[in-house]
């Protein structure tokens, strides 16, 4: 069992932003600060034919119940795209954004 929630973030919400890596940071660190321990560092990935920067973190929701949370994003055009997932192991919110090879992303220009 899992969820998944898609985020869509304006790129020019963040004029100072170098790289993608330094996005998922800031995401991982906001989730340390709520007492999630990082599992995996921002870590390139590419799904659906696009590369995605990935970090994943543990909490224990209560003793000997552990979740995980991943973030997952990429740039597309002038938005940045993430899958924040949840699941009960890492190998699980590793596989979600995959959705078994059936995810695809078309972006159309506004003038379509």
């Amino acid at each position: 069992m899992y969820t998944l929630k898609v985020v869509i973030d304006y790129r020019g919400n963040y004029p100072d932003l170098k790289s993608l890596e330094q996005y998922v940071r800031s995401w991982r660190h906001a989730a340390e600060r709520e007492r999630e321990k990082p599992v995996q560092t921002e870590q390139p990935r590419r799904t659906a034919g696009m590369d995605f920067v990935e970090a994943v973190l543990s909490s224990e929701v209560s003793p000997g119940s552990v979740f995980y949370d991943g973030i997952a994003c990429t740039q597309l055009t002038e938005y940045l795209l993430c899958f924040i997932t949840t699941a009960p192991n890492a190998d699980d919110v590793r596989a979600v954004p995959d959705l078994d090879r059936k995810f695809e992303v078309t972006v159309k220009s506004a003038k379509e």
